[in-house]
């Protein structure tokens, strides 16, 4: 994941360079390919733990056809002391 002190970073510093349009699109750039790389990032975890956690899913879907279902039936029930 991206470190949020960068993005901050970058967005004052892109404030701080509008009186240069080089510098603020320059900065933009960057900012957007720290975006995109968290964004694959992200997209790869979720394809690794759809993969890893693929049964888990199925049975929860499976489940979640037949008729019947209550999805409060997934949760235990609470007892009050």
């Amino acid at each position: 994941m991206y470190n949020i002190e960068l993005v901050r970073q970058l967005c004052r510093d892109i404030n701080d360079a509008k009186d240069n349009p080089q510098k603020e699109e320059e900065l933009l750039d960057l900012l957007h390919a720290v975006i995109k790389e968290n964004q694959e990032e992200v997209r790869i975890r979720m394809a690794f733990l759809a993969m890893k956690y693929v049964n888990a899913v199925s049975d929860a879907k499976a489940a979640a056809l037949r008729p019947g279902f209550c999805r409060a039936s997934l949760h235990p029930p609470i007892h009050e002391a």
